[in-house]
């Protein structure tokens, strides 16, 4: 179960568990949320790989009523547990649980810090995290946090993962792309891309490019995604002065073409879990500027794959922008560097692996008690 018609961090994920669960012949019974307005690329996804997925609707904030359209059709799938991501999929999950006493493992992807809402939602769901038979966390700073908030059951560490393609792009493909965004060969390209919230620190990178593009004129910000934000970044960039140098792409569907056209990905993110965008950034061979925050460190290396900084600091990202400016003849010895060096330790394999020994000792404890 999880609570993402779009292609969220979470929602590529599930994709990869169930292609892998397919691959083991395991068929699971996938539930996802529908609103109007909104897209649906996660459910397309989920069936042209061949899984059964179900999609309900809520006709107002209180209305719970799918849950027992929920168990009806888990019935007739033959269900053993539950599996969720993203709170009100937790909440779902935690309501079923009950009511079937089917097991029920909760994944936990990190924590927002923006807006009031969000925050209630996050104190929310960290209460219900006390709850499940088993919690999957994708960073042991998240498993932390769990346990300050009174977790006292089983955490495992399930991290995020990629599959790198056979070999990166090359050169030549990289430029295409680069012409693709309207780049000359001559500039030199940050691509920051991630939701446009408050914890993603995208305001600090717009004050620490202030001074680099003075410097450098040929510097250019790809700036991809959306969120409550972009208005004001936007006029922020303009009152800066930026306006020629920085662009608002909106959200974009494939995210890994902007990764390979640019020079460097930047995360300037206040907090994190395990950062997809980071992950996919080496995954094409591209060098990460990121700040130190959740398990960051666990991808970037510090001066062998890219930089990091410390977060909620302009000055301190505005020198290693600089830095990465006069790195120009490193950088793909860095981006492949990142790339060998995430691609065995952030496998799909090894996720599975980590996830089907958390089912293993699940439906272990649930046969023993009944």
């Amino acid at each position: 179960m999880l609570d993402s018609p779009e292609l969220s961090g979470p929602a590529k994920g599930v994709l990869q568990i169930l292609a892998a669960m397919a691959a083991d012949s395991i068929q699971p019974l996938v539930v996802n949320f529908r609103y109007a307005g909104r897209g649906g690329e996660f459910c397309e996804q989920a069936r042209a790989q061949g899984t059964v997925v179900m999609e309900v609707q809520q006709q107002s904030r209180g209305d719970w009523t799918f849950l027992g359209d929920i168990i009806a059709s888990a019935n007739r799938h033959g269900v053993n547990l539950i599996q969720s991501h993203t709170f009100k999929a937790n909440l779902a999950g935690f309501m079923i649980g009950r009511r079937t006493r089917w097991p029920w493992i909760a994944f936990a992807h990190g924590y927002t810090r923006d807006r009031w809402r969000a925050q209630l939602y996050n104190r929310a769901d960290q209460f219900l995290m006390r709850k499940p038979a088993h919690v999957c966390a994708v960073a042991e700073s998240v498993a932390q946090t769990l346990r300050r908030a009174g977790r006292r059951g089983p955490i495992s560490i399930v991290p995020n993962a990629i599959e790198a393609a056979a070999t990166p792009p090359s050169p030549d493909e990289r430029r295409a792309l680069r012409h693709s965004f309207a780049l000359e060969p001559e500039q030199f390209v940050f691509a920051c891309l991630g939701r446009l919230s408050h914890e993603k620190g995208v305001d600090v990178l717009l004050a620490a490019a202030r001074e680099l593009v003075v410097e450098n004129p040929l510097t250019r910000l790809l700036i991809a995604g959306d969120g409550p934000e972009a208005r004001v970044l936007a006029r922020e960039a303009a009152e800066a002065g930026l306006a020629d140098s920085v662009r608002f792409l909106g959200r974009i569907t494939r995210p890994q073409q902007l990764m390979a056209a640019a020079d460097v990905v930047v995360l300037p993110s206040r907090s994190e879990g395990l950062p997809n965008v980071a992950l996919e950034s080496y995954e094409v061979g591209t060098p990460v500027l990121a700040t130190n925050v959740g398990a960051v460190s666990q991808i970037v290396l510090e001066g062998k794959t890219g930089w990091i900084v410390r977060p909620d600091n302009v000055a301190a990202l505005s020198s290693a922008l600089r830095r990465a400016v006069q790195s120009r003849e490193d950088l793909r010895r860095y981006g492949l560097a990142g790339r060998e060096w995430v691609a065995d330790r952030f496998s799909i394999a090894r996720r599975i692996a980590a996830l089907g020994a958390v089912y293993t000792s699940v439906l272990a404890d649930s046969a023993t008690t009944g």
